[in-house]
């Protein structure tokens, strides 16, 4: 999901903000979500799955240092412009010391910065390299892969790592590697969780709650590199082109040019109801006026 499908919920809730605000949120508030679950995380585990992938930033390639435990929980992530031996000791002296968590075994591929390294920082731990013996953290990858595929590209090293960490966060929260929202069903679990580190970053009390700096142009997004308020002139029918291309993106292509005209065309139907432009589900609030004009045409079908 990206930003802009996070607008289009909001304004179907009667929330009206720009999916720029929503970044601004997420740049703001997943480092100090992250940071008040800390005491609440669990112990990883003793066998830790180390690998790197690739993500664009800015449309250049950049390195992205991964490593997951033996229960699946994501255990650091590190954005890098390099893939050396230097990159591979700075992520695990960064994991380390903020787990203080000592694994027994490593399993990393054949890559040979990392003897040297973990000869270094974890002499003591199994260097353990064979084939389809990492498969489940390149399995793992996949997840981030696809969160990030509806977005429209990463811009600078700083917001890959938020967003990625942030991610990261997420990921072990849904799978139950933080003991927050245990009194919650399991549909609610992360509403609850997040509910309870809102009241720890933010308090009810006033005079204890960190007010956040909000420009008067929090709203107004930002220009494309290069670009600037006066010469960015996007007329109508190229900005509602976008949106067709966002849907279209996050899809693994058309196949024939029968189902390629009806999501295209289901896509303007929806996009037409989203903005009210038909007479259906007038009588229902906006968070389920959607669902409702999508009932009365179930019924008159």
């Amino acid at each position: 999901m990206s930003y802009r499908d996070v607008e289009e919920l909001l304004v179907e809730r009667g929330v009206e903000v720009d999916h720029v605000t929503v970044f601004r949120w997420v740049q703001r508030f997943a480092p100090l979500l992250a940071d008040a679950a800390r005491f609440c995380r669990h112990s990883p585990g003793d066998r830790w799955h180390v690998d790197e992938t690739y993500v664009k930033v800015n449309g250049v390639w950049r390195y992205v240092y991964r490593a997951i435990d033996q229960y699946g929980q994501v255990i650091d992530v590190l954005v890098s412009t390099r893939r050396d031996a230097a990159a591979a000791r700075r992520f695990f002296r960064r994991a380390l010391p903020t787990l203080k968590v000592t694994p027994n075994e490593v399993v990393t591929d054949a890559a040979p910065v990392y003897p040297g390294v973990l000869d270094e920082l974890i002499p003591q731990a199994w260097h353990h390299v064979e084939q389809h013996a990492n498969n489940p953290i390149e399995a793992d990858h996949s997840q981030l892969k696809q969160r990030l595929r509806p977005m429209r590209g990463l811009r600078t090293d700083k917001t890959a790592q938020v967003i990625i960490a942030g991610h990261a966060f997420m990921q072990n929260l849904r799978r139950g590697h933080y003991e927050l929202g245990v009194d919650a069903p399991p549909a609610l679990r992360v509403a609850a969780a997040f509910t309870e580190l809102a009241q720890a970053i933010c308090p009810a009390d006033p005079t204890q709650a960190q007010h956040v700096r909000r420009s008067p142009n929090a709203t107004a997004p930002f220009p494309p590199r290069g670009m600037t308020s006066s010469n960015m002139r996007t007329t109508p029918i190229e900005a509602d082109h976008s949106q067709l291309k966002h849907r279209l993106r996050p899809m693994r292509g058309l196949q024939t040019d029968r189902t390629e005209q009806l999501i295209i065309a289901g896509h303007a139907f929806m996009q037409n109801l989203r903005r009210g432009h038909f007479e259906l589900g007038l009588d229902a609030p906006p968070a389920l006026r959607v669902a409702a004009a999508l009932t009365e045409l179930a019924r008159a079908i």
